[in-house]
């Protein structure tokens, strides 16, 4: 299922199941839905193959780069943490990689 599916039934839960059409309109909640996946994380829960999505105010605005400068790490209360995986000067940029590193190339693009 991709992000156009994923989005079309939530705004039709969230307009017509639940039935706020009228506060949200069916566009602005597809248009939300975009705006989620692209600037939150996938939060593993525990042990389990469980996750959840979550958007960190900061974090989300760390730029993405193949090498990153920095790693993330969830701990168990769902804060993130994001450490440096070298040392790096005042001016340096951080960045973290989007995808898991050891997916494939067409894991990566889907």
């Amino acid at each position: 299922e991709d992000l156009v599916d994923r989005a079309k039934k939530v705004a039709n839960l969230i307009c017509g199941t639940f039935k706020l059409g009228d506060r949200f309109s069916r566009e602005l909640v597809f248009e939300m839905c975009g705006r989620l996946e692209t600037n939150s994380f996938e939060v593993p829960l525990g042990l389990s193959s469980v996750s959840i999505q979550a958007v960190y105010g900061v974090a989300c605005m760390i730029e993405h780069n193949c090498i990153p400068s920095a790693h993330k790490t969830f701990n168990n209360d769902l804060s993130l943490t994001i450490r440096a995986a070298y040392s790096l000067d005042d001016g340096d940029v951080v960045s973290l990689c989007y995808t898991d590193s050891l997916w494939t190339t067409p894991q990566r693009r889907e």
